[in-house]
């Protein structure tokens, strides 16, 4: 947000399953075109009810049955890394660090958001078990897909719902 002026990079869906024991993000999400105005409308008249006129910002919401948006949270940040370094600039030419930086130091951002047909999935596993990782092995099918582990084989799983690793499969 500059001056009131919104660049809405896109809406995020997140699927949690099984007791939190695995989750997904997909970017953009697959929704039709009427609910995804009505994120985008909720969105500015929520920040237009905060008065938050400048600055990145991740909003969460809970879209009901119905369509209908719940407020979670504003974050008044860039939006995790993840999506922030991987997911936005994979399926677009947009930037959301390199817009962050330029809001920061009074340049001009871009309000435009170049979409694709590229999309994202963001795929969390977590340990079944707690205890020491004997071995992370993962095969690459293609260059398409990325994979990012957050523990090594010999380290100490202390808690279920800490993610090992994550993969994006862009396209």
């Amino acid at each position: 947000v500059n001056d009131g002026k919104i660049k809405i990079y896109g809406v995020a869906e997140k699927f949690l399953r099984a007791n939190l024991t695995f989750d997904e993000v997909i970017f953009p999400a697959e929704l039709g075109a009427e609910l995804v105005l009505t994120i985008h409308n909720y969105t500015k008249q929520t920040l237009d009810k905060l008065d938050f006129n400048f600055g990145p910002f991740q909003l969460e919401l809970i879209i009901d049955e119905s369509g209908h948006p719940f407020f979670v949270e504003l974050e008044a940040s860039a939006i995790g890394s993840y999506l922030s370094e991987w997911m936005v600039p994979g399926t677009s030419s947009n930037d959301m660090i390199f817009d962050s930086i330029k809001l920061a130091t009074a340049e001009k951002v871009e309000t435009t958001v170049e979409k694709t047909a590229l999309r994202s999935l963001l795929k969390y596993y977590y340990a079944e078990h707690l205890g020491i990782i004997d071995s992370i092995s993962v095969s690459n099918i293609n260059r398409r897909i990325m994979f990012k582990s957050y523990f090594n084989s010999g380290q100490h799983v202390k808690n279920k719902r800490m993610y090992i690793a994550n993969s994006l499969i862009l396209g």
